[in-house]
């Protein structure tokens, strides 16, 4: 089995309803995130994201790093699981959406990936399943390097690209 947790900020109500349209089938959690509009960094938070670049790409660090937070709090929760969860951003939406119930499932049984992105060949934490054993390797990692000077995002792509993570990603048609 498996677990669909979606991210959803308490002010997106617009949000809310389309994943709850679109995930009809599916029997899945709403994650309230944290919120990074009122958010003020701790000197933690200044420390692991001390040297990243965002700002001249005009993004928002103090949702940056709630966002971050908020994904690396579900797949902590992932690792102290039997099961793999499906992580969503509520901005995600399905191309097809028949049967993700069936997808969902084959894709779960899974045992030799540690981490999919639905979402192929960018850097992306919008949409992916990862397995108890990948979220273990991301915690550790995360606690043994303890910064997101890039965001998970590219710290996936990183993990992914030098054989720390097993992972796949969709195909595009």
């Amino acid at each position: 089995m498996y677990k669909v947790k979606v991210i959803n900020l308490k002010r997106r109500q617009d949000r809310r309803e389309k994943v709850t349209h679109m995930f009809q089938q599916i029997d899945f959690d709403f994650i309230e995130a944290l919120d990074g509009k009122n958010y003020e960094l701790t000197d933690y938070d200044k420390k692991i994201i001390e040297g990243n670049e965002y700002e001249k790409y005009g993004i928002h660090i103090p949702s940056l790093v709630c966002a971050n937070y908020t994904h690396l709090n579900l797949i902590d929760e992932c690792s102290k699981q039997d099961k793999p969860f499906f992580i969503f951003e509520d901005d995600v939406f399905l191309t097809d959406e028949k049967a993700p119930d069936l997808y969902f499932e084959t894709l779960a049984s899974v045992d030799d990936l540690d981490i999919f992105f639905f979402i192929p060949d960018v850097p992306t934490i919008a949409a992916y399943i990862v397995w108890p054993k990948g979220a273990k390797k991301i915690i550790k990692d995360f606690e043994r390097n303890n910064h997101l000077r890039q965001g998970l995002d590219w710290r996936f792509w990183e993990m992914r690209g030098n054989g720390k993570l097993r992972a796949d990603q969709a195909k595009i048609a």
